[in-house]
């Protein structure tokens, strides 16, 4: 039995309410005045390239169908799935 259900069956309520899993202090906050790594610097620099690619993305997208070629397009499937079949 998982973890998580032996906690449920001996009538723990906090993961229904979204609470803490276990008792456990508050995370110690961020020094944000000190310098990132050489790591950090590099993620950073990536996550911005990629939100520069996503907002270039298109916002609407559009179907251009010509039911003609749609029409040939199933016409020649069909044509070869009963050559398949016989």
């Amino acid at each position: 039995m998982g973890y998580l259900e032996a906690e449920r069956q001996k009538g723990v309520k906090a993961f229904a309410a979204g609470g803490m899993t276990v008792d456990a202090a508050s995370p110690v906050p961020a020094d944000e005045n000190r310098p990132l790594s050489k790591f950090e610097q590099q993620l950073l620099q990536e996550v911005r390239e990629l939100k520069e690619e996503v907002f270039s993305w298109p916002r609407q997208l559009e179907v251009h169908n010509n039911v003609g070629d749609t029409r040939d397009k199933m016409k020649q499937l069909n044509d070869l799935e009963a050559r398949a079949f016989v």
